[in-house]
């Protein structure tokens, strides 16, 4: 199935985002980064599921190596 996941860079990241891509779904995340949250936190997250931190930023899409069957767009 694929998924559309909103808000992928922290708590929603590992609970939800990560947890449907291990079951198997295709998921694309959609991250914003403003003002209230740590940007290199979310950078940092965003490695730890196979995303190249060099290639995140605004409107590109990034595929996972972690999880081939995922991408996110910031």
């Amino acid at each position: 199935m694929k998924i559309l996941v909103t808000g992928t860079a922290g708590f929603i990241r590992v609970f939800c985002g990560v947890r449907l891509a291990e079951r198997g779904d295709e998921v694309v995340g959609i991250e914003t980064s403003t003002k209230y949250y740590d940007v290199a936190a979310q950078i940092r997250e965003a490695g730890r599921d196979g995303l190249d931190r060099a290639s995140l930023g605004a409107g590109e899409w990034v595929k996972s190596s972690k999880y081939p069957r995922t991408g996110s767009r910031g």
